[in-house]
């Protein structure tokens, strides 16, 4: 069953589509992963919710979710990166094929040419995102149940983080947003350093993430605080007159974090752990804040 509020996800066919961004809330993902990051830091096994769905975690990482909705949601997001799309018929003979010769789906899919690493992680990713948005509709309903276990052993590419997800779960609310913010973060960032990217719809609001570049070290609740810490730098900078969109901070141990926002509602942070990186992120700044 589709969550109540979330028939706007179903095709006339009964197939589950992704959710359109005018439902998305992503802070009603926070308890969900809430519960994912309060396990051991390297929790492996099932957080089951009956027959709803579950979530599996790999090395306290999430290697795969699903929600009872999404019977061939994978499928079609796995078609889709092929063009023309790769026929249904094909996609479930290779289910066939693993499921009979133990092969991983991602390895065989790989093998065939069908989908490349990137093409992989990013359907992996966005459909993980899309069941834990699911299962967080009905929350406060479900009871989850931790079966620990060992997986077979997934590679850590194809693994991901509550903060990555959060940042997904975002993205499917600003998605253009999204899109613009992953590459001026990519472009700043090229020397390392992690960053993140945070949507405010209004001043009142809080910001929530949609872009998100090595974050692998962060937790969900850690980039709620980034976010809220990075607007408020930048609202503080009225105080000395204009707002500047501006600012940063140094550490004594060499570490910085940066904060701009290039126009209205769009705020990003970077944590900058050398000076080099610093002052790279510092000089791509230029072109985007005209300073």
């Amino acid at each position: 069953m589709i969550p109540p509020g979330m028939e706007a996800m179903l095709s006339d066919d009964g197939t589950v589509n992704a959710p359109p961004p005018d439902i998305v809330q992503p802070d009603q993902v926070l308890p969900l992963l809430a519960q994912l990051d309060a396990l051991p830091s390297r929790a492996t096994g099932a957080l089951t919710f009956g027959g709803a769905g579950a979530i599996l975690l790999d090395e306290g990482r999430i290697c795969w979710a699903v929600a009872s909705p999404m019977k061939r949601r994978l499928t079609d997001l796995l078609r889709g990166q092929t063009e023309p799309p790769t026929p249904r018929e094909t996609m479930e003979d290779i289910y066939v094929h693993c499921k009979t010769d133990a092969t991983p789906l991602g390895q065989e899919l790989l093998r065939r040419g069908l989908v490349t690493e990137d093409g992989l992680k990013s359907t992996l990713h966005q459909h993980n995102a899309e069941a834990i948005f699911l299962l967080s509709q009905g929350f406060e309903q479900l009871i989850g149940q931790w079966v620990e276990h060992r997986l077979q052993g997934y590679d850590a590419q194809f693994t991901f983080t509550t903060a990555q997800v959060l940042a997904s779960v975002g993205a499917m609310r600003s998605p253009h947003a999204a899109g613009a913010a992953q590459a001026e973060l990519e472009r700043v960032l090229s020397m390392g350093g992690t960053g993140a990217a945070f949507v405010r719809e209004r001043f009142t609001d809080a910001p929530y993430p949609v872009a998100l570049v090595r974050g692998d070290d962060l937790a969900a609740h850690d980039l709620v605080e980034l976010g809220s810490w990075a607007v408020h730098q930048i609202d503080a900078t009225e105080q000395f007159g204009d707002r500047c969109g501006l600012a940063w901070a140094s550490f004594p141990n060499g570490a910085s974090t940066v904060v701009w926002e290039p126009g209205p509602g769009l705020t990003f942070a970077a944590l900058c752990p050398t000076r080099a990186e610093l002052g790279k992120a510092m000089k791509s700044l230029h072109h985007s804040v005209g300073r």
